[in-house]
């Protein structure tokens, strides 16, 4: 597996890609969130992160549904998308605690969404401290 620590728009996060498997990537991030952005509260903050991930892969909103981790409330999304490397699906699990975005997700090729390497990378979430 290779980590790299990446910063983009702000948003600091590590992506892991599988050496012995380059159609997946499986990316850790957390932000700080402006005060103002904030007080819009989650469920805006959660269609805001959707819309940006749409936008961002030039990508189709397949579902959503209520996800928790460590008793916070958050939101699963995937997206179908398609580049260079053909047909993907993004699965990101977005988080709000306080003034911080952490953000979980998996860059899949299509149909293989529900793997369980993906699911149990997803599912490995922690979130402690402030």
């Amino acid at each position: 597996m290779r980590q790299q620590d990446m910063t983009d728009h702000g948003l600091r996060y590590v992506l892991y890609t599988v050496e012995d498997d380059p159609t997946r990537d499986y990316i850790a991030g957390m932000q700080e969130i402006a005060a103002d952005a904030v007080a819009k509260g989650a469920e805006r903050l959660y269609d805001d992160a959707r819309d940006s991930l749409a936008r961002s892969t030039n990508g189709r909103v397949r579902a959503e549904r209520a996800v928790t981790c460590d008793g916070i409330a958050g939101r699963e999304i995937i997206i179908d998308a398609e580049d260079d490397t053909g047909a993907n699906t993004l699965i990101d699990r977005v988080f709000f605690k306080g003034n911080r975005l952490y953000q979980l997700g998996a860059i899949v090729p299509r149909g293989t969404e529900r793997d369980a390497v993906v699911t149990r990378f997803l599912d490995s979430a922690r979130i402690k401290g402030n």
